[in-house]
Formats: structure tokens, C-alpha cells, sequence
């Protein structure tokens, strides 16, 4: 009778893994959403001036001067041929490998028996846990400062993906990390 007991938590564990691992890939898809929002005063109404997506953070984005794409206000400058530049971010790109190669070797841990498997589950979810915090501290890593000067009355908040990438990578984290505790102190 143990050794059912014994099969049914590695079970649990293994479900609890993968479960994890797809929250943390479906995080890093959170990416195509706006994960930063300029907002500002014009004309006397607040309105969104401008949105960032995680992948234009993350990569970097340019376009035509012309288009006026809605990153362009995050932009720092032009280039020589008449295009806008955003520069990549650091940052969110690190944002974005943690909860990548988190997920993948959450999965990988998951897959394998023994006290390795959850070692591994163990540093996947860790990883998608600090790729979940710092997706809460999106603002920042974009090098903006929660408010802008208070003649212009610029505020930048946190979009929906940043906030969708912080939750699933958090939730699909601690599901492997408990997992791979779990499994480790058996």
C-alpha cells in the first residue's frame, strides 16, 4: 500500500510540473501584449499616449518616422534615415529568458524520476519566480520612472501582459517549486 501512496505523489508531482511549465510558457507569450502604458494629459483629458509590448522591449523595434507607430513616444531618438528606433531592453529580455528556460527545465524535471528530476522542478520554478517579479518591475527594467515631471504629467503603468506574465509565471512557479520540495524532503 505504500508503494501506491508513493506512485500517486510522484503522479501529483509530475502533473504539478508540467502544469507549471505550461503556465511558464504561456507567461513568455504574455510578451505580444502591452506591457507598459504611457499615460498623460492632453488637451485638458487623460488619454494613453502610448503603448510597449514585452517583445518590442525585449528586441527592440523601428519603423518609418511617418507611421507614428504607438511606441514611438518611448523612443530616444531617430535615425539617420528617417526612422524610429527603440532600443532593446535588457532587462525584459532576462525577464523573458528566466521564464523561458525556467518552464523548459521545469518540464525537463518533471520528465525525470529521482532526486535530479526534482532538483531540477526546484531551480525551474525558482527561475519563473524571479521571471514573475520581475515582471512586476517592468517599469523599471525599462529604465522609466514611475511618474514624469510634474509639468508634464506623464505616468507610466504597468499593461496587461506584464501583469499576466508576473501571475502565470508565479503560479506555474511555485507549482514546481513546491513540487520539487516536496520531492526533495520525501
Amino acid at each position: 500500500m505504500a508503494k501506491r501512496k508513493s506512485k500517486k505523489n510522484s503522479t501529483l508531482g509530475q502533473i504539478l510540473g508540467i502544469f507549471g511549465s505550461i503556465l511558464g510558457i504561456a507567461a513568455v507569450f504574455m510578451g505580444f501584449l502591452n506591457f507598459v502604458t504611457l499615460t498623460g494629459k492632453l488637451l485638458g483629458a487623460t488619454s494613453e499616449l502610448g503603448t510597449l509590448t514585452g517583445i518590442q522591449a525585449a528586441f527592440g523595434a523601428k519603423a518609418a518616422a511617418a507611421d507614428k507607430p504607438s511606441w514611438a513616444i518611448f523612443a530616444d531618438g531617430t535615425t539617420s534615415n528617417g526612422e524610429i528606433a527603440l532600443a532593446s531592453k535588457t532587462g525584459i529580455l532576462i525577464l523573458f529568458i528566466l521564464l523561458l528556460a525556467g518552464a523548459l527545465v521545469l518540464l525537463l524535471g518533471s520528465l525525470m524520476k529521482g532526486k535530479i528530476g526534482k532538483f531540477l522542478m526546484l531551480v525551474g520554478g525558482a527561475a519563473m519566480i524571479a521571471g514573475a517579479i520581475m515582471a512586476f518591475c517592468a517599469i523599471s527594467l525599462c529604465a522609466f520612472e514611475s511618474k514624469g515631471s510634474g509639468t508634464a504629467g506623464y505616468e507610466y503603468s504597468l499593461g496587461i501582459g506584464a501583469i499576466l506574465a508576473g501571475v502565470l509565471g508565479g503560479v506555474g512557479g511555485l507549482a514546481g517549486l513546491g513540487s520539487g520540495v516536496v520531492g526533495l524532503l520525501k
